[in-house]
């Protein structure tokens, strides 16, 4: 058994990005079991076939990157591991969801719930479309990251919730990214979790 303790934290994001690489290469010929623990959660993605993720000594959830990345256990992993949209739902007088007065067509199990969902499932749509969680934002900012935009909205039902949204090139909605622009938006339900709001 090989046990490693931020083998690459001292190392630059180039030579580091290589290494793991050559060290998920040489584990896998050797057959070697690797115990990694480490605090950049991309090292821990590309390299581990089982991550664990822990807090204050405790397993929160055990699984591959993807099951945890797409199937987060707890508030807790789903807010640790990458980047997250929380909003906050209320319940209407017939138990279905709303977001700051905006019906959602989503039933609610309570009052105190929070919708997660990722930036990549945000669909920056071209032309409005009513739908069970489509709505109206403005774009506050965007940065070029890798690829995609990366954009910081704002909704227009509720100015102070904020909504990210990473949107690649093919996307429809890539060239409406622009600061101060209003958009349509779609959280994609499939994609859509429903968590109890952390206690105040």
């Amino acid at each position: 058994m090989l046990l490693l303790d931020e083998p690459l934290s001292a190392l630059d994001a180039k030579v580091r990005e290589r290494l793991r690489q050559e060290l998920r290469n040489l584990q896998r010929k050797l057959g070697i079991t690797t115990i990694m623990v480490t605090h950049d959660q991309d090292e821990a993605m590309e390299i581990a076939d089982t991550v664990v993720v822990m807090s204050q000594g405790r397993i929160e959830q055990r699984g591959s990157a993807e099951q945890i990345y797409r199937n987060p256990a707890s508030r807790f992993v789903a807010d640790f591991v990458g980047r997250a949209n929380w909003l906050p739902l209320q319940r209407d007088t017939d138990g279905r969801a709303t977001l700051s007065g905006l019906p959602l067509d989503m039933s609610l199990p309570s009052e105190q719930t929070m919708l997660f969902c990722r930036p990549e499932d945000v669909r920056i749509e071209t032309q409005w479309h009513a739908g069970a969680t489509s709505m109206m934002a403005v774009v506050d900012a965007v940065e070029f990251h890798r690829g995609i935009r990366r954009a910081t909205l704002s909704l227009c039902v509720d100015r102070t919730l904020s909504i990210f949204a990473d949107v690649g090139p093919n996307d429809a909605g890539y060239d409406s990214l622009e600061a101060g622009r209003r958009v349509p938006l779609t959280l994609l339900p499939d994609k859509v979790r429903l968590f109890a709001r952390p206690a105040q």
